[in-house]
């Protein structure tokens, strides 16, 4: 270890108050584990910045057990069904959660974590409820935070909270039985519902006073490194051409309107968004630390900045590749600000994502490859729609687009003869086969219906079906081509390596250390290794194997 990393591993950091120690458990068994998620860190950014690597995603790459070769079995990536894969350990066709939002048979938007009923109210900063609510209501099977939080005792509870900036996010790793807190981007607070408190705990009232980030009017983003040097020597670093937003962020001072539609939406984009999940993540181990030290914690860290960020600006802009390095420092820092709590030897740490991210189809042309693009979603619709009209007299038969699928009008499906239902669906999809960046097309039906080997594409989108949630028709896209009506700006919905391969690493002290397994594996295998390390059942829907490696005779957590 160089003289510089060992002292970076050193640095002690500022505490509001000096909290005991956590009691040390039983050997490598962990008290607290600590999982964080990076929104949309593909696992190609590990090699390309490594160099640049100095603190806490280096200390990963140097120190952990790091599975390089670990993908998502999704044929449409997304923050939702990547969250909860993780949780349950198992495909969308049985946890339900196909996306971030689907459309109902009456075309109107449900969105994962939504929950109109009474008991799941979110908590406004007056002290009431919005008219809307959240829960993990929509996830169709128990996770690991719900078993491990099922096998508490009554002289030892089992703990597992969830912190993000997304409620999605948040309420897909907490689910039922655990605490899902996010950001409100009305207020500006972090909050939750009635489905996980009955009224936001006090320390948490605290935290959103000392911050009061309602009363942020601006931000500065310093670059981590000095501009002219190395670690931004990337071509397409500076090309704003085809981003969302044409200026630069990175190296400014951010102004926030607090008078505009999403007053926060530049605040969520920026490292300062992540180093506040951090401090926030660091407040509930405080709160466990004082109050519930003989007890057990499970602690989701999910970062949505990167993600939110990275539709706009895409994975080569500087933007996108300086916030990984300040991701990188704030790491090392939140790891240091947790040992101040608990004993190092007692903390199992993981460090993975949800998905990847395709690079923008403009650059990518641009570098060569002829085919990258886009399909614009809302054209395919219109002229659709106008086939539809045209032949059989119905408008607006295609109702909405969610990618990679087509929602149809069910009510206006129905109205026509089965023998036309047949043919409108075959001219569709006959249509949508000849469209240039179009690999494959299938109905609902034939995709469920369909016999294909599970290393193949199609077997990662027919496992993200589920019925009454997922569209009528459902198309795969070439290799860097989007389906998606912005003109701008990037996304992540294909099986391809860009979107599916990401960082999987373990760490902790004297238990596991310190080894890269080359075997593919899948991120679903997540949950029940989870299971075995902290000695509870496993979620009840998952068939995972626990992770290669991890089962070793010197290594063996010994959990009561």
């Amino acid at each position: 270890m160089n003289r510089s990393f060992r002292s970076a591993l050193l640095v002690p950091v500022l505490l509001a108050s000096i909290i005991p120690q956590l009691h040390a458990g039983p050997k490598g068994c962990p008290r607290i584990t600590v999982v964080v998620i990076i929104d949309q860190l593909a696992y190609e950014y590990l090699p390309k910045l490594k160099c640049y690597l100095r603190h806490g995603l280096r200390f990963f790459l140097d120190r952990s057990v790091e599975f390089k070769n670990a993908y998502y079995p999704h044929g449409m990536p997304s923050t939702s069904t990547g969250h909860t894969a993780l949780n349950t350990g198992t495909y969308a066709d049985t946890h339900g959660i196909i996306g971030n939002r689907w459309y109902d048979i009456t075309g109107k938007v449900v969105r994962s974590d939504q929950d109109d009923s009474d008991d799941a109210g979110v908590f406004s900063p007056d002290g009431g409820t919005y008219k809307y609510g959240k829960s993990g209501r929509n996830i169709l099977v128990d996770g690991i935070s719900d078993q491990f939080v099922l096998k508490s005792t009554p002289c030892k509870q089992k703990r597992a909270y969830s912190v993000s900036l997304k409620s999605r996010a948040s309420v897909a790793t907490a689910n039922k039985l655990g605490k899902a807190i996010w950001f409100d981007e009305h207020s500006g607070n972090f909050t939750s519902s009635k489905a996980y408190f009955d009224e936001l705990p006090c320390w948490l009232k605290n935290f959103n006073k000392r911050k009061n980030l309602a009363g942020l009017s601006q931000i500065p983003w310093p670059l981590a490194y000095p501009c002219k040097e190395k670690p931004y020597c990337f071509y397409e670093i500076d090309n704003y051409k085809y981003s969302s937003l044409k200026k630069p962020l990175a190296g400014t001072t951010i102004t926030l309107n607090h008078k505009g539609k999403d007053p926060f939406a530049l605040f969520e984009i920026t490292p300062y968004a992540n180093q506040v999940v951090f401090n926030l993540a660091h407040a509930v181990v405080q709160d466990h630390a004082c109050n519930h030290k003989c007890d057990d914690l499970l602690l989701w860290v999910c970062l949505s900045s990167l993600d939110k960020l990275g539709h706009l600006f895409g994975p080569d802009s500087k933007e996108v590749i300086d916030m990984i390095y300040h991701l990188d420092k704030q790491l090392m820092c939140f790891m240091d600000s947790i040992k101040k709590l608990i004993h190092n030897r007692d903390i199992l740490w993981v460090v993975t994502s949800d998905h990847g991210v395709c690079p923008i189809p403009e650059i990518m042309k641009d570098q060569g490859i002829p085919g990258a693009g886009r399909v614009r979603s809302d054209l395919l619709i219109d002229e659709m729609n106008g086939m539809a009209k045209e032949q059989f007299e119905v408008e607006g038969l295609i109702a909405k687009a969610k990618t990679p699928a087509l929602f149809l009008n069910y009510e206006k499906l129905n109205g026509l003869k089965i023998e036309q239902q047949n043919q409108v669906i075959n001219n569709f999809t006959s249509y949508l086969m000849q469209q240039p960046g179009i690999k494959a097309v299938w109905t609902y039906d034939q995709l469920v219906n369909l016999n294909v080997l599970p290393t193949d594409h199609a077997y990662f989108f027919k496992r993200q079906l589920y019925p009454g949630r997922s569209g009528q028709i459902i198309i795969q896209t070439q290799p860097y081509v989007q389906l998606t009506d912005h003109d701008t700006g990037t996304s992540h919905c294909t099986p391809y390596e860009y979107d599916t391969h990401v960082p999987l690493m373990f760490y902790q002290r004297n238990v596991f250390e310190e080894r890269v397994i080359e075997q593919k594996v899948w991120t679903l295998q997540l949950a029940n290794t989870l299971a075995y390390l902290l000695g509870t059942n496993k979620p009840t829907a998952s068939t995972m194997d626990i992770l290669p490696g991890i089962i070793l005779t010197d290594c063996i957590p010994s959990c009561g």
